[in-house]
Parts: C-alpha cells; sequence; structure tokens
C-alpha cells in the first residue's frame, strides 16, 4: 500500500505540482512517467483487493463465530 501512495504521489507531482511547466503541460520523458503510472496501477489494485478480502473474510469469521 505504500509503494502505491508513493508511485501516486509522484505522478502527481510530476504532473500536477512541477512549477517548471503549466499545468498539464507535456512534460520530458512522457512516456516514461505515463509507464510508471501504469505501473502504479498493479499496486494499487493489489493494495484493495486485498484489502476487500481481508473484510470479507472478517465478517465470515465473526459470523460463523
Amino acid at each position: 500500500m505504500l509503494l502505491s501512495l508513493a508511485l501516486w504521489a509522484w505522478i502527481g507531482y510530476r504532473f500536477l505540482l512541477d512549477d517548471d511547466r503549466g499545468l498539464f503541460a507535456s512534460a520530458e520523458g512522457g512516456r516514461t512517467l505515463v509507464g510508471i503510472l501504469a505501473l502504479a496501477v498493479i499496486p494499487t489494485i493489489i493494495t484493495a483487493a486485498t484489502l476487500v478480502y481481508a473484510r470479507v473474510l472478517f465478517r465470515l469469521a465473526r459470523t460463523a463465530g
């Protein structure tokens, strides 16, 4: 989860808060950033699936016991 947050924060900084360019201006190495954004989606999905799975198992354990 921390890896996901770090990657999304870095992408947000590069695209939204970088002061040398205008808002949403094309960046040097934009393809690299899009690739990293795609890689940031993978741990985000894994984290979300793990959290949902844990909540479902917790509810099942609570109702069974």
